[in-house]
C-alpha cells in the first residue's frame, strides 16, 4: 500500500501542483457577497459586493440600445435587456476568477430596474411577443385622453387606489396598447399563453425558467395596484380592459424569488432575491437604516436619463393634490411594514444634455460641457439666466402631467452663448425638482409642509458641479452627494438581497460614507445665492413653463 502511495505521489503532487496554481482555492468558503443585475434605461450594470466588510468588489456595464420608431415612441429589445444582463454576470464571474475569488461566494443575486417599461411573452416559448414600450414612450396618450374623459376629465381618479394619475407614463395603457394594435400580443393572449410585466418581471422569468413574479414597488408603478390593499385590483383592470390573469405574482422586495436556471448564465443555480424599481433602490441606497423609523423624511433624487425625487413619507399612503405621485417605497420581508414616498417623476435630465450633445454639438464630453456651463455662469454672476430651456421631448411630467407639452428655449438674446445654452441644459433639471418639492410641501390639504434643508442625490449627471450647485442655489438647499454615488441604485438592491437571505446588511451602508472631512465638503453643495435672487430665477422659469403649456 506504501509503494503504491509513493508510485503515483509524484504524478499527484505535480496535478495537484497545477491545480493550485492556476485555480487556487478560495481565500474564503463563506457566501460573503451579492450580485445585482442594474438593468437601466441606457445600460446594464451588474455590481457586486462584499457584504461582510461593505466593500465594492466589482462592476461590469453594457450598453442597450433604444429605438424612435415614431416621434414620441420610444422601446426595447427584451431579449436585448435579457442577453445583456447574462453578458455582465458573466462578465463579473471571469473578472472574479482572474483575481482568484470563487463565484460561489456569492450567495444571492438582486434584481433593481427601469420601472414602467412593459414586456409581453409568450409563457410557452419565453420569447417576447412585441418590443418592451419604455416609460417614456407616450405613443399611448389618445387613449388615455379617452379614459380621461370617460373619468369627468378627471386625471387623478385612480389617486386614492393607485397614487397616481392617468398617464401615459405608467405601464396600464401600455398593456391595453400592446392587446390592440400589435396581432401576436392579441393571438397569444386569446390562448392562454400570454404573460406581461415590467423588467423585473421579465428578467425573473427568463433567469428562474418561468416564475412570474415582480415586487411591491414595481408593482405599484402599473397603475392596476391597489396601494392600499397591495393587491392588483380588479376595477382597476376592467378600467383598462385587462385581465389580472396575465399579470405577475407580487411578494415583497426582500424575498427569494427562486435560483437562475439559465445554463448560459455562470451563476446558475445561485438564489435570485431582493427586487426594487430603480428609484426606489435609490431611496434605499441613500437612507436606509436599521431602524426605519430614522428614514422618514429624507429625500433624494436620482439624475439619470431622468430625474426622479422621492421623499420618504412612512408607512401611510399621502395624497398630493399638487400632481405628485404617491409610492411605495420599500417593504422589506414578509413581517416588514410598507413604507411610502411621494414622487415627482422628470422625463429629461441626462436625455437633455444628452441632446444638447449630440444632436446641437455644442460640446464634445461632459467636462468640455460643464467648462464652458461654468464659465457662462460666471460671466453672468447672478443676473438673469441668458435663457430658460423646457426639454419637454416628450411631454412634462410632474408637476404639470402635460403629454402634448413642447419644448422652449427661450430668453436668449444676441450676447448668449453655447455655454450658456449648455448651463440651461443643466440648470433645466434643478428647476425641475424645484417645482416638484414646491409643489410636495403645498399639495397637502392646507397643510404646509416646509421645504427640505438637505437633499441627497445619486445618479450619472450628479457628477456635474454645474447642476450641484445650481440645484443648491435654486432650493435653498444643502446637496449631498455620497460616496459611491454611481452604485447607490445597486446598493439598495443589494441591501433588499441581504434581508432577503438573512444577511445583516449594515456593513453595505459603509459604502456611502466618505472617510475624510475634505471628502465630505467636497461632495456639499450649499447655496450662493439669496432668496430675491432665487426667486426671480424661478420666475423666469415658470414664465418659460407657460409657453411650454400653451
Amino acid at each position: 500500500m506504501l509503494q503504491r502511495s509513493l508510485r503515483v505521489g509524484p504524478g499527484w503532487a505535480l496535478r495537484s501542483l497545477r491545480r493550485n496554481f492556476f485555480f487556487p482555492p478560495s481565500r474564503s468558503k463563506e457566501k460573503d457577497l451579492i450580485g445585482v443585475i442594474d438593468q437601466g434605461t441606457s445600460s446594464t450594470r451588474f455590481v457586486v459586493f462584499n457584504a461582510a466588510t461593505g466593500e465594492l468588489v466589482c462592476t461590469h456595464q453594457v450598453p442597450i440600445g433604444r429605438e424612435h420608431p415614431h416621434l414620441g415612441w420610444v422601446q426595447q429589445s427584451p431579449n436585448q435587456i435579457y442577453h445583456s444582463a447574462i453578458k455582465c454576470m458573466n462578465d463579473a464571474v471571469a473578472t472574479l476568477k482572474t483575481r482568484w475569488i470563487s463565484p460561489e461566494r456569492i450567495s444571492v443575486v438582486g434584481i433593481t430596474n427601469q420601472r414602467e417599461t412593459t414586456i409581453a411573452w409568450n409563457s410557452k416559448t419565453g420569447k417576447p411577443v412585441c418590443p418592451a414600450i419604455v416609460w417614456s414612450d407616450n405613443r399611448t396618450s389618445e387613449c388615455i385622453q379617452n379614459l380621461i374623459k370617460k373619468n369627468k376629465d378627471n386625471r387623478f381618479a385612480f389617486q386614492k387606489l393607485t397614487g397616481l394619475p392617468i398617464d401615459s407614463y405608467f405601464s396600464a395603457m401600455k398593456i391595453h396598447w400592446m392587446l390592440h394594435n400589435y396581432c401576436e400580443v392579441m393571438g397569444t393572449y386569446t390562448r392562454d399563453k400570454l404573460k406581461v410585466g415590467t423588467v423585473d418581471s421579465w428578467l425573473i422569468y427568463k433567469l428562474t425558467g418561468g416564475q412570474h413574479l415582480t415586487d411591491y414597488t414595481n408593482a405599484s408603478r402599473t397603475n392596476l395596484f391597489n396601494i392600499n390593499s397591495c393587491k392588483f385590483d380588479g376595477d382597476l383592470c376592467d378600467a383598462y380592459e385587462l385581465s389580472d390573469c396575465i399579470l405577475p405574482r407580487v411578494i415583497t422586495s426582500a424575498e427569494v424569488y427562486g435560483k437562475i436556471n439559465d445554463r448560459n448564465c455562470r451563476l446558475y443555480g445561485t438564489r435570485l432575491g431582493g427586487v426594487l424599481g430603480d428609484q426606489q433602490a435609490a431611496l434605499v441606497g441613500q437612507t436606509w437604516e436599521p431602524n426605519p423609523e430614522h428614514q422618514m423624511s429624507k429625500v433624494k433624487v436620482t439624475f439619470g436619463t431622468g430625474a426622479f425625487i422621492l421623499w420618504d413619507i412612512g408607512k401611510s399612503p399621502h395624497f398630493n393634490s399638487y400632481g405628485l405621485l404617491t409610492t411605495i417605497a420599500h417593504k422589506m420581508g414578509p413581517e416588514a411594514n410598507v413604507h411610502y414616498a411621494l414622487e415627482g417623476s422628470i422625463a429629461c435630465s441626462g436625455a437633455t444634455m444628452d441632446w444638447i450633445q449630440n444632436k446641437l454639438g455644442m460640446f464634445y464630453d461632459h467636462a468640455s460641457g460643464s467648462k464652458l456651463a461654468e464659465e457662462a455662469l460666471k460671466r453672468r454672476e447672478s443676473h438673469e439666466d441668458a435663457c430658460y430651456l423646457i426639454p419637454a421631448f416628450s411631454g412634462l411630467l410632474c408637476p404639470y402631467w402635460k403629454e402634448d407639452a413642447k419644448s422652449v428655449l427661450v430668453g436668449f438674446d444676441e450676447d448668449c452663448t453655447k455655454g450658456d445654452v449648455i448651463a440651461a441644459g443643466y440648470r433645466s433639471s434643478a428647476y425641475q425638482t424645484h417645482a416638484v418639492l414646491q409643489a410636495a410641501c403645498e399639495g397637502n390639504n392646507g397643510e404646509k409642509w416646509e421645504l427640505p434643508k438637505q437633499i441627497s442625490v445619486d445618479g450619472g449627471l450628479s457628477r456635474s458641479p454645474v447642476l450641484m450647485q445650481s440645484l443648491a442655489d435654486i432650493t435653498g438647499a444643502s446637496i449631498y452627494r455620497p460616496n459611491n454615488s454611481e452604485v447607490i441604485t445597486a446598493l439598495g438592491a443589494a441591501i433588499a438581497s441581504a434581508i432577503s437571505v438573512g444577511i445583516d446588511p449594515s456593513k453595505l451602508t459603509e459604502l456611502r460614507k466618505y472617510s475624510t472631512n475634505e471628502e465630505i465638503e467636497a461632495n456639499t453643495f450649499k447655496p450662493r445665492v439669496d432668496k430675491k435672487i432665487r426667486q426671480r430665477w424661478i420666475q423666469g422659469y415658470e414664465n418659460a413653463v407657460k409657453l411650454s403649456l400653451n
